[in-house]
């Protein structure tokens, strides 16, 4: 994944990648592995990927019901980006006491949402999973993690001393 190069005179905004989720019914636990976060920026010059996440960590899907978790964050270039790329590299179900492994068919995400980032100010991008919809069981009883996620945008804040 490429960086975006700094913009002129190091004027940036920052990314903030949020998380929430609203677990499936019966399921103690939900954890994904998430390998990579980036944001696509618009250029004249063709798309820039802005990494957000670059660290792998894992998720509790039912944790994130109990309020929003701090992905990620990173400084860049004010300008206009048009999706959010969200890498999901393993997952694992509880259900009933017993860990089962997860099947999921794609694990490169894009999800199309617009949005700007203003020089000096913050902008939230916050990704709801929506659980329920997201695990399903195959006809051959596996787990298959097929994600819908919402991306919504909280309003941007000025940052101060930056």
């Amino acid at each position: 994944t490429l960086l975006a190069p700094p913009s002129p005179g190091g004027r940036t905004g920052l990314i903030q990648v949020l998380a929430l989720d609203r677990p499936p019914p019966s399921v103690q636990s939900l954890l994904v592995e998430v390998a990579e976060i980036a944001v696509r920026r618009a250029g004249e010059r063709g798309p820039i990927w802005v990494t957000v996440v670059d660290t792998p960590q894992t998720l509790d899907l039912l944790r994130l019901a109990q309020g929003q978790l701090l992905l990620g964050e990173r400084a860049a270039p004010p300008g206009t980006y048009t999706q959010v790329r969200f890498v999901i590299t393993q997952a694992t179900v509880t259900i009933g006491g017993a860990a089962r492994p997860v099947t999921i068919p794609t694990k490169q995400l894009r999800l199309l949402r617009p949005f700007r980032v203003n020089e000096g100010e913050t902008t939230i991008v916050l990704l709801d999973f929506d659980g329920p919809r997201s695990l399903r069981v195959s006809e051959k009883g596996d787990y298959v993690l097929a994600p819908r996620i919402h991306v919504f945008l909280q309003p941007s804040k000025q940052d101060r001393g930056r």
